[in-house]
């Protein structure tokens, strides 16, 4: 009940100051008396304006909730830029890359109880993939990090795949 005179109070004494610092800077720069009354009048006029007039719903827009990139998709976007990046220097693949791809290939396959280096791995994987994961020497080419890494997710998925959350489920 009693927040509408004490706005306005507010208001009145931000106007008065906005007044005299207008008309202060305007004696100061030496703007002669009738100007200076008149500028200082009208800043203060529009200080207090501005700050007692309710602000107009805009009418005709709606506002898109705004779509959050949580730390997952930064990791994503990421991810991609670097495989890019191998994509254009495939030497550094082995060292680089092979390396995570082989530990994210031994952690699923330990989940499911499967060694790493075993026949019941190169089923579950195929023997082209797994092949790509080795050092074999004398080899054909490797294909892209890109597609590399891609392929081996996929394939982890379909083996393992991933636990539902209750994020992704609500979807």
């Amino acid at each position: 009940m009693h927040e509408r005179p004490t706005r306005l109070l507010g208001a009145g004494v931000r106007a008065a100051i906005a007044l005299v610092l207008t008309g202060f800077a305007a004696w100061a720069v030496g703007i002669d008396t009738g100007h200076l009354v008149a500028l200082a009048l009208a800043v203060g006029a529009v200080t207090l304006a501005v700050q007692v007039v309710a602000p107009a719903p805009v009418v005709g827009w709606t506002i898109e909730p705004e779509i959050e990139l949580g730390v997952g998709w930064h990791q994503v976007l990421l991810a991609d830029r670097a495989l890019e990046q191998l994509d254009a220097e495939p030497e550094r693949v082995p060292r680089t890359l092979l390396p995570r791809l082989r530990e994210l290939a031994a952690g699923r396959l330990h989940r499911l109880g499967v060694p790493a280096i075993s026949p019941r791995a190169r089923a579950l994987l195929g023997d082209e993939l797994y092949d790509l994961l080795g050092d074999a020497p004398g080899r054909a080419a490797r294909p892209g990090a890109t597609d590399l890494t891609r392929r081996l997710l996929d394939r982890l998925d379909e083996i393992d795949p991933p636990e539902e959350t209750d994020d992704r489920a609500a979807r």
